[in-house]
């Protein structure tokens, strides 16, 4: 996956506009930056990545790319 394509697949499951996801941005300064986001997460990883995330691994996610580093399989 690309990373153009992980940005786009963030900012769908946080229904944001991708252009809001500069990878030094902080997750706090995101309005969308909740927690239906940390649950949207999760499923978000399971379905495209086949893997469990907790909601503690998410929270201590700072930046934008803590998020896209973590996109895996």
């Amino acid at each position: 996956m690309t990373l153009e394509q992980k940005i786009a697949l963030l900012a769908e499951t946080i229904e944001t506009d991708s252009k809001n996801l500069i990878s030094t941005r902080s997750l706090d300064s995101l309005d969308e930056w909740d927690s239906l986001a940390l649950i949207s997460l999760i499923g978000m990883f399971s379905k495209s990545f086949g893997r469990n995330i907790s909601v503690e691994k998410l929270r201590e996610f700072k930046i934008v790319q803590d998020i896209i580093d973590e996109m895996h399989e």
